[in-house]
């Protein structure tokens, strides 16, 4: 409440229009009525992962303050809001815009987008799928696995990441595939142009397999159903106030607990 506080009476005290929700909820709901060009999310990843979600359509810039405990995704402290909106008025800000992943089943019209990543697993915990990958169209492997994760650069440092998978930088033009938990030997990811389309088809005859966004579930998907990934025409529009090196945030926040906590003491 009280960075909530900051950020409204930054904004009033320069006569600048300001719409304030308290939720998430509340905001999704009303987004069709928002007319903004700026968007301050107050909380953690998850937060700014939804935000983003919602409002990739308007193009509205995300100005994200950390609330939460890793912050990867967020670009301001709560010392820096005073200063953030004097920047933003002052135009001297620029725009890192993030790729965005579309997803539907196959022939399906209702699309789902997400910022980091989509991923095809059993409802249950712990229990194997079998999954066949294509791209293009073209078969290429199955693989008996935990769940399959397919993820933008931005993504490739989350879930992807504590599945074994690499870190790519979030300008590369590319896609990854990383399998959870497979059950073999010699299974790693894989690397894909941006361009190229990603199909997953469940081989597996069970009940029920899920795929989610973001770690949000989309939809429900059967034996031999088909789930189509590939890169959005979206983006998302991060605000930035300075050059940040993606390395340094890699060391800072996700090397150990020791210099995560140092970071946030600096």
């Amino acid at each position: 409440q009280k960075c909530a506080s900051a950020v409204k009476n930054s904004i009033l005290r320069r006569d600048q229009e300001l719409v304030f929700y308290t939720d998430l909820k509340g905001l999704k709901e009303s987004r069709d009525d928002i007319e903004c060009d700026f968007l301050y999310v107050l909380g953690g990843d998850g937060t700014i992962l939804a935000a983003s979600r919602t409002f990739a359509e308007k193009n509205v810039g995300i100005v994200s303050i950390n609330l939460g405990h890793l912050g990867y995704l967020s670009e301001l402290d709560m010392v820096d809001i005073d200063s953030s909106v004097e920047s933003i008025l002052a135009g001297d800000y620029f725009v890192d815009n993030r790729v965005m992943l579309s997803c539907s089943k196959e022939d399906d019209d209702y699309v789902f987008t997400a910022l980091n990543d989509f991923v095809l697993s059993h409802a249950s915990v712990s229990r194997i799928v079998d999954i066949e990958i294509s791209i293009n169209g073209q078969p290429i492997d199955h693989y008996l696995c935990d769940g399959m994760i397919v993820c933008t650069p931005t993504g490739s440092t989350a879930y992807s990441l504590s599945a074994g998978g690499p870190v790519i930088a979030p300008d590369a033009s590319c896609l990854l595939i990383t399998p959870i938990c497979p059950h073999t030997l010699s299974s790693k990811s894989i690397v894909i142009n941006d361009h190229d389309e990603v199909g997953l088809r469940l081989k597996s005859d069970i009940n029920k397999a899920v795929v989610s966004g973001d770690g949000v579930e989309c939809f429900g998907i059967s034996k031999d159903e088909v789930c189509i990934i590939k890169k959005s025409d979206l983006f998302a529009r991060f605000i930035r106030f300075q050059e940040r090196n993606f390395f340094d945030i890699l060391k800072f926040k996700l090397n150990s607990n020791l210099e995560t906590d140092r970071y946030y003491e600096n």
